[in-house]
């Protein structure tokens, strides 16, 4: 049986995905290359051809070297599609339609891990750029927050103290959950 997921993954990171995919194959390719041309140069120098074992062993760096190039212009596509999706969510974040913060009863503004329909069900506070007691001014950034593999900048909805960091750093929490607590100024 399939399984859908509900939440459909964004052209940037079926980009990245793809990129991971081609790394994996294209480094599976070089090793397998390699270790033919180099197990042929030893076989040819036990048969004491040493010319070609060399040339064969020669063809084999060059080949390593030429899906090592390829490899990494695929890592630099990766990286900046990584980028870009950290850009695209942190424009959601500022933006409207994705609401990273709740009002409780007393006034207080709760900022919450918020969800982005991008399938991620965790994230990790990756730094807190406050401490408890610290003023921050509206936009300011609070912390670095990590989905999946995008890490984004969350920012103060609000002037005001940061009354409570609720999550430790690096530990995962679900969605919805309560990253900190601000006072209004």
């Amino acid at each position: 049986m399939r399984t859908v997921n509900p939440f459909p993954q964004s052209e940037i990171r079926v980009r990245v995905l793809e990129g991971l995919k081609q790394i994996r194959r294209i480094e599976w390719v070089k090793r397998t290359v390699h270790g033919v041309f180099v197990a042929a140069a030893v076989i040819a120098y036990f048969l004491d051809h040493v010319t070609a074992a060399l040339v064969l062993w020669g063809l084999g760096y060059f080949v390593d070297e030429v899906f090592s190039y390829r490899v990494s212009k695929i890592r630099d596509r990766v990286e900046e599609a990584r980028e870009e999706r950290s850009q695209e969510l942190a424009a959601r974040v500022d933006s409207s339609d994705v609401n990273h913060f709740t009002h409780s009863p007393d006034g207080r503004v709760h900022i919450v891990a918020a969800d982005f329909r991008d399938g991620s069900t965790q994230v990790a506070v990756v730094k807190w750029l406050v401490a408890v007691g610290a003023q921050v001014r509206q936009r300011d950034p609070i912390a670095e927050v990590m989905y999946d593999s995008w890490t984004l900048e969350f920012t103060a909805p609000i002037a005001g103290r940061v009354d409570e960091l609720s999550v430790e750093p690096s530990k995962d929490v679900a969605i919805g959950t309560t990253l900190c607590i601000l006072s209004p100024a």
